[in-house]
Order: structure tokens, then C-alpha cells, then sequence
């Protein structure tokens, strides 16, 4: 905002109530180890509905199942275990299918996007999955894959929070064109983030978008185009804002 100001630009604030997901409890308990492992997170809603184990305890044999491949998955206890996987695969449905009471996906840094986006659907169903911040050579010397007892707790509710959408408009030198009416250009930008783990999101494109779109616009305010130039950055694009 600061810096639009300088720039000789009037900030507009809009201010409206939206949810967001808060964490009350996660935690990824393993028989003889004590305290978790590693940095634990429960992966984002489905379709509005939370992550979370409903106010039970969940245990059973922590299961390495790599990339829940039905070659991965044979001769493993994986009905009534909690399966370790790899956050890359798109086979977390099949997993739960074959009977895992929940999945803990570890650090996996050939993970792309679509990959991970399967974990996700629109529908109003969230089975208990977690992110470990662990890579599989870690979790190997932490004695993860060995196949110990292991209890997982979640435990999340959505919370009131206050969101800003931000707008300035950049008059233009000439706007009217052929058919006599004013035109405009809207450029816009999100501030808010979300990722597959909510807590651990910070967007480093959303943060290079928003802070293109202001070079932009102190640009145009120093040489305006012909046209009128909006100006919008959206805070809370998750929440439908």
C-alpha cells in the first residue's frame, strides 16, 4: 500500500468477514519414539469439509507404502495401518481403498502440482491425511519405514477471520475509443495463499504476482496509457472472496 501511495495512487480498501482452517491438534505419535518424529500438518479442507480424525485416536502399524502402487501395497498390513507415502503419488484413493485408517505423506521434492492437487477433491470429504516434513532418507533413519505402531490425532475447525481487497484505479490520458464510451483495463493479483498443507504456504508466486502488479501500476501512474487502468488485489481468493 505504501508503496502505491508514494506512487500518487488512492488505495481502496474493501473489508469483509471470511473462514479460514486453524489447527487446534495434529499429532503423529510412534510407539518407542516418544514425541512426533518431525514437523507434522494436516493437509488442507475438501470441499469445505476438514481435515480431521473426529475426536478419535487412530492407530495401527505405520505402513511404508512408497507410491501406493498395488505392487507397493502387496503383502503390506495396510487395512487398519497408517500409510506412509510419497506426496507425488496419485494413488492416495487407492490406499484408502484397500483399507489404511489414515495417510501420512512425507517430503517429497520431485512433487509437482497436478500430482499433488490429487490428494484434493470438490467433494465434502476430507479422510485424515498429513504431511511430515520428512524426506524418505530421514524417515529411514528415524525408523519410520520399519513397520512400528503409530497414532494419529487431528483435530481442526474453520475460524472467523477479517479479509482486505485492495484496488486503485490509474486514470488514462484518452479513454473514450471509436464507439465513444470509456474503456478500461483490469489488472489483477491475489495476496491470499493456500496450499496443500494450509500452515506451510507462503506462495512465493502469488508474492512475485502482487509485487509485479505493483511495479505496474506506479508505472502507469508515472506514464499513464490511454486507457484507465483498475488496479486489484484480491485477499482471500480461497474463500471465493
Amino acid at each position: 500500500e505504501a508503496v502505491l501511495r508514494a506512487a500518487g495512487l488512492e488505495v481502496r480498501r474493501q473489508t469483509y468477514p471470511t473462514l479460514v482452517p486453524r489447527t487446534k491438534t495434529c499429532e503423529l505419535r510412534v510407539e518407542g519414539k516418544g514425541e512426533t518424529p518431525g514437523p507434522v500438518y494436516p493437509l488442507g479442507p475438501c470441499g469445505g469439509a476438514l481435515t480431521t480424525t473426529n475426536g478419535e485416536t487412530l492407530s495401527g502399524p505405520l505402513v511404508d507404502l512408497g507410491d501406493g502402487s498395488p505392487a507397493a501395497m502387496e503383502g503390506k498390513p495396510v487395512e487398519g495401518g497408517i500409510a506412509l507415502l510419497d506426496l507425488g503419488t496419485r494413488r492416495l484413493a487407492d490406499v484408502f481403498a484397500a483399507g489404511a485408517r489414515a495417510v501420512v505423506f512425507l517430503r517429497d521434492s520431485r512433487a509437482t502440482q497436478d500430482q499433488v492437487s490429487s490428494h484434493f477433491s470438490d467433494l465434502p470429504f476430507a479422510p485424515p491425511r498429513l504431511y511430515l516434513d520428512l524426506d524418505r532418507a530421514a524417515a529411514k533413519t528415524a525408523g519410520l519405514l520399519d513397520e512400528p505402531t503409530a497414532s494419529v490425532r487431528i483435530a481442526t475447525a474453520w475460524e472467523d477471520a477479517g479479509a482486505v481487497n485492495l484496488w486503485v484505479e490509474s486514470p488514462g490520458t484518452a479513454p473514450a475509443f471509436e464507439m465513444k464510451e470509456e474503456e478500461g483495463l483490469i489488472l489483477a493479483a491475489r495476496l491470499s495463499t493456500f496450499g496443500a498443507a494450509p500452515e506451510l504456504s507462503p506462495d512465493r508466486r502469488a508474492a512475485a504476482n502482487a509485487a509485479l502488479l505493483t511495479e505496474l501500476l506506479t508505472g502507469f501512474a508515472r506514464t499513464p496509457p490511454k486507457r484507465t487502468i483498475f488496479g486489484v488485489f484480491f485477499g482471500s481468493h480461497y474463500a471465493a472472496e
